[in-house]
């Protein structure tokens, strides 16, 4: 989605995004009522703007798989609501005396950003044992509800109301806002998984799922020197972006030839396996398969780890060992399996697990 902008891959600084012009009186936004009733756009006041809060005007907002799983409800959120959370804009109105970025630099109306799509309080358990996106107050860009105080939180909007405490970053002009736009959520997301992986320079990496999340991994591990990328993706056209994308190889797991990823796997690690996975199907029969490809000692990153248990002839360890097994172990494994013939280490993100 992309307002009065004819190239939607470049900036624009129509109606209301000119630093001297006024924010607007009235807001359209394009409001989902539910799976069964669809979407309509209506109209909300300016919000007042409380100190640290902004109102900032949207060039793009991109359409991320949940909103798609919220679109068709296989994803429950409360509704009203006004979907879309990765999203690019000029800030038009800023509450109180000032705002800043996340490296401490102030903003000002005019300046071109985007943003964190949580709100955490800083303050909570999880919040100050690392893990902010599982915080007891969180708040979500998208995936709230329209309150009278806050109707504007969503990027399918003209303009979207910032709560106080957002972490905003500015942007470079030379980036398109195609580009930018999925940056808090797809980006960030699969940035968080190749940092979990540790180094990929001089790996064999397998990507599973060829969609924007996959493609932004196969770009990342070839920016990174990864020694060869074989991507896992049943729809032809996305193993052709696969290729494009900087993968060696792309593989149908349909295709007649069943071996066809495990031969690429051995072709090139020497026969020893993936040194790393990211699997971004979800999908529990891809997640079996990926595991299974790792050599020993490889490393597993699951992105949205599959809802339903797989399949699985791996045996997972039951116990920490420490314990008496006559106790009973109370450790929840989530780290090391072990099957009859290798051993890896698992890593299991939360980024994007549902709540």
């Amino acid at each position: 989605m992309s307002h009065d902008n004819p190239d939607p891959g470049t900036s624009t600084d129509a109606g209301f995004l000119s630093p001297d012009a006024p924010a607007p009186e009235a807001v359209r936004a394009a409001v989902f009522d539910g799976p069964d009733a669809g979407v309509h756009v209506d109209a909300f006041p300016r919000p007042d703007l409380a100190p640290g809060a902004a109102l900032v005007r949207i060039n793009c907002c991109t359409v991320c798989g949940s909103d798609v799983h919220t679109y068709t409800g296989n994803r429950i959120e409360p509704t009203p609501a006004i979907l879309g959370h990765e999203m690019v804009g000029r800030i038009a109105a800023i509450g109180g005396t000032g705002l800043t970025d996340y490296h401490g630099e102030p903003l000002a109306v005019g300046d071109r950003v985007t943003w964190s799509m949580q709100v955490t309080c800083g303050d909570c358990f999880n919040c100050t044992h690392g893990i902010p996106q599982k915080c007891t107050a969180l708040f979500k860009y998208g995936h709230a509800a329209i309150t009278e105080r806050h109707a504007l939180n969503g990027g399918l909007t003209e303009a979207c109301h910032l709560r106080p405490g957002t972490t905003l970053f500015r942007v470079p002009e030379a980036v398109p806002d195609v580009v930018i736009s999925p940056a808090n959520c797809a980006t960030a997301t699969v940035a968080g998984a190749v940092r979990l992986a540790g180094g990929l320079d001089g790996q064999v990496v397998l990507v599973q799922g060829v969609g924007m999340l996959g493609l932004t991994a196969i770009a990342m591990a070839d920016a990174a020197g990864a020694t060869a990328i074989i991507a896992l993706e049943r729809q032809a056209r996305r193993r052709e972006w696969a290729r494009a994308f900087g993968a060696t190889e792309a593989v149908d797991p349909e295709a007649a030839d069943a071996d066809g990823l495990e031969a690429a796997i051995r072709r090139h690690s020497d026969g020893r396996g993936a040194d790393v996975l990211l699997e971004l199907t979800g999908h529990p029969d891809a997640t079996e398969r990926g595991l299974a490809a790792l050599r020993t000692g490889g490393t597993g990153v699951l992105v949205g780890p599959p809802i339903r248990r797989a399949r699985s002839t791996s045996r997972p360890k039951t116990s920490c060992g420490a314990c008496s097994p006559s106790a009973g172990c109370t450790t929840t494994p989530t780290t090391t399996w072990r099957a009859p013939w290798r051993s890896w280490r698992l890593i299991t993100t939360t980024i994007r697990s549902r709540p």
